[in-house]
């Protein structure tokens, strides 16, 4: 067993090293080969203890900054926290929901400890970096407009661009909470197929049409309509980028519930699987798309339309 749980470790250290190298020194296919980083570590804490999975983890560190960078060290803690988190709950036998509702939030954990201590410790804001790039952009555009005649295109594009900077600055938060649960399906559904091949018992994912959420979230939902009607808050102060944010979730939870219930009737009436996809695409580039899905999310929670379907049919 001991010599089992070394040669497994050491295969597992090679596999993590040989990907942080492609994705460190390899810029093309890096963008293919990060969302299989997590593999190693969730693989090998499925079979293992945790204080043998925190030595892989140590290991992976030291060796992470000898063959690369010691800046690459928060790749590792990220994968290794993560890939750690997965293969922790899938050997204690949790559900899907557990696993990715776990390993989603130790994922929003590190990059928010990474971004306060970039900002703390090395002065580095990539948010706001970011945000100056653009408008230095659009500024740089200035001339061709002035050149063109086309001044006040280039004012309507200015306000349009400093509008979205600031609305991105007060949904930041709901946007990485969004941008993290997203990341982590995406290391699931690459890594899972692969440690299911290799016997680790990984928990069913239920079908899109079963999701549902609690029924006391319609009430959220519309607590935070009313607090956002009733107390009016200015923009950028920090209730109304709270509930801005509580606004901006709830309504994603709703499509979410709405996109489901489609699913669920599309099965229920045979639907070409091609309705319900373009749907959910149209959803979420579509505004009157969205708005629409999300009153029939309400619905659904509200009346427990699916209960009713199921009666009629």
């Amino acid at each position: 067993m001991n010599s089992r749980r070394i040669t497994d470790g050491a295969l597992m250290l090679a596999i993590y090293i040989v990907l942080l190298l492609i994705t460190v020194y390899i810029p093309f296919i890096s963008l293919i080969s990060m969302f299989f980083m997590v593999f190693p570590f969730l693989y090998y804490s499925s079979k293992y203890s945790l204080k043998y999975s925190v030595i892989l983890f140590i290991g992976s560190c030291i060796i992470t900054a000898i063959f690369s960078n010691v800046t690459f060290i928060t790749f590792t803690v990220v994968y290794g926290t993560v890939g750690i988190a997965m293969g922790y709950c899938i050997s204690k036998k949790k559900s899907f929901f557990t696993v990715y509702v776990v390993s989603s939030l130790v994922f929003l954990v590190d990059i928010v400890v990474y971004y306060v201590v970039s900002i703390v410790f090395f002065h580095f804001n990539f948010i706001k970096d970011s945000e100056n790039l653009t408008l230095q952009s659009i500024h740089q555009y200035a001339r061709v407009y002035n050149a063109l005649g086309q001044k006040d295109a280039y004012t309507k594009l200015e306000e349009t661009v400093t509008a979205a900077i600031k609305m991105l600055d007060t949904v930041f938060p709901s946007a990485l909470l969004i941008m993290s649960f997203a990341t982590v399906l995406l290391f699931m559904a690459v890594s899972f197929p692969i440690a299911r091949r290799l016997g680790v018992s990984i928990p069913q994912w239920k079908p899109f049409r079963e999701f549902q959420l609690p029924r006391n979230i319609i009430w959220y939902y519309l607590f935070t309509y009313i607090l956002l009607w009733v107390l009016k808050p200015s923009p950028g102060t920090f209730l109304y980028m709270a509930i801005v944010n509580l606004v901006f979730l709830s309504q994603l939870l709703m499509i979410l519930q709405g996109l489901s219930f489609i699913f669920f009737i599309a099965y229920r009436q045979k639907w070409p699987k091609a309705v319900p996809v373009m749907i959910t695409i149209f959803s979420f580039w579509l505004s009157p798309v969205s708005e629409l899905v999300s009153l029939l999310g309400v619905a659904d929670l509200g009346l427990n339309l699916r209960k009713l379907i199921e009666k009629k049919l």
